[in-house]
C-alpha cells in the first residue's frame, strides 16, 4: 500500500495464506445468518451482480487475481447497496469494512466495523478485524483493546454456532453441516492467533512481562503453538530469565527443527548461563540452517504482516434459499 493510503497493486507478501481462513469467517457467518432473514426484496437486485463480486474477491483471497481498484469499487458500490435491503446483517458491514481498507479509507472501514460489532454482539470476528485495522494504524492500545474483546466474545459465538447448527438440521440444510463445523474449529484456531497477536502487541509497547503473560496464557489452551512458545521463550528472554527461555526455546525447536530464530536466541541464553558447549551447538545450527537458506526474523513481527485485516472476503447467499 502506497504512501497515499491507495493500493499499489502488489498482492501483500502473505495476503493468499491469511485470506483463506477469512473465506470460512464473514463467507460462513454471513450465508448461515441470511438464510434466516426476509430475502424476497433482496433476490432480484443482487443475484445477477453476487457471483461476479463473490468470485473475484474469492480469487483475489486465494492469490488468483490481483487487485483491480475497479472491482473492488464494483464490489463496494454493490455490498453497501444491499445493506440497504438487509440492513442489520453484520456480514455485510464486515464486507464493506474490508473493501475500504484496500482501497485506503481506513476510517470508513473502522466505521462500518464497528456497525458490525454492534448489530451481533456474540460474533467475535468484527472485533477481531477492527483490531487489525487498529494496529496497521500502530494504535497498539486500541488494537490490545478489541483484539481482547475478540477473545472475550469466542464462546458466545460458539454457542451462536451451535444454535445455528441445530436451526440448520431442523431446516432439513444439512449440505450445510460441513460449513457450520468448519466454523467451529477456526474459532479455535483464530483463539490461538489472537494470542500471539495479543502477545504481539506487548512487544511492540516494549511490555515484556505482559508479553509473557499473554503468551503463558495462551498455552494453557494452545500447548502446541510454536509462535505462542516462541513468544514465551523471546519475552523471558527479554527479562533476562536465561533458564526459562531456553525451556520454550527448547519446545519452539521441538514443534520446528528449522526455527533458526529459536536456535539463535537459546545459543545467547547459553552464552549468558556459561553454557559454552550448547552454545557452540546452537550457532553451529544456526550456520547450517542459513547455508539450506534459511533466514532468521523475529517471528512477532512476521506474524502481524501475515494477518493483516483479511477476514472479509465475501459473501455466498445464493445457496442459503436454494
Amino acid at each position: 500500500m502506497g504512501k497515499t493510503g491507495q493500493f499499489n497493486g502488489k498482492l501483500p507478501q502473505g495476503l493468499m495464506f491469511v485470506a483463506q481462513r477469512g473465506i470460512f469467517l464473514y463467507l460462513i457467518v454471513g450465508l448461515l445468518l441470511f438464510m434466516f432473514i426476509d430475502q424476497r426484496k433482496a433476490r432480484g437486485q443482487y443475484l445477477s451482480f453476487l457471483e461476479f463480486a463473490e468470485h473475484y474477491l474469492e480469487a483475489l483471497s486465494r492469490g488468483n487475481d490481483s487487485f483491480d481498484c475497479d472491482k473492488l469499487r464494483w464490489a463496494l458500490r454493490y455490498y453497501n447497496e444491499l445493506k440497504y435491503l438487509v440492513p442489520d446483517e453484520p456480514s455485510l458491514y464486515g464486507n464493506v469494512g474490508f473493501l475500504y481498507f484496500y482501497l485506503g479509507d481506513r476510517h470508513k472501514a473502522i466505521a462500518n466495523y464497528q456497525e458490525a460489532r454492534k448489530l451481533h454482539p456474540p460474533l467475535y470476528y468484527p472485533a477481531w478485524d477492527l483490531g487489525m485495522v487498529y494496529f496497521d494504524m500502530k494504535n497498539y492500545d486500541e488494537a490490545q483493546n478489541v483484539l481482547q474483546e475478540a477473545v472475550d466474545r469466542m464462546p458466545g459465538t460458539v454457542t451462536f454456532v451451535s444454535h445455528l447448527k441445530e436451526s440448520i438440521e431442523q431446516k432439513g440444510r444439512k449440505d450445510l453441516i460441513p460449513m457450520v463445523l468448519e466454523l467451529i474449529n477456526r474459532v479455535a484456531d483464530d483463539n490461538e492467533k489472537a494470542f500471539v497477536q495479543l502477545s504481539n502487541i506487548a512487544y511492540f509497547q516494549s511490555s515484556f512481562q505482559k508479553m509473557n503473560q499473554v503468551a503463558l496464557k495462551g498455552l494453557e489452551g494452545h500447548p502446541q503453538s510454536e509462535k505462542l512458545n516462541f513468544n514465551a521463550a523471546f519475552s523471558y528472554y527479554m527479562l533476562k530469565k536465561y533458564r526459562e527461555s531456553v525451556v520454550y526455546f527448547n519446545k519452539v525447536v521441538s514443534l520446528n527443527p528449522k526455527n533458526i530464530s529459536a536456535y539463535y536466541y537459546r545459543a545467547i541464553c547459553y552464552g549468558h548461563l556459561k553454557d559454552a558447549a550448547n552454545k557452540s551447538k546452537d550457532l553451529l545450527r544456526v550456520a547450517f540452517l542459513e547455508r539450506e537458506g534459511v533466514k532468521r526474523r523475529e517471528e512477532f513481527v512476521e506474524d502481524f504482516r501475515l494477518h493483516l485485516n483479511t477476514q472479509l472476503i465475501t459473501l455466498r447467499y445464493r445457496t442459503s434459499y436454494q
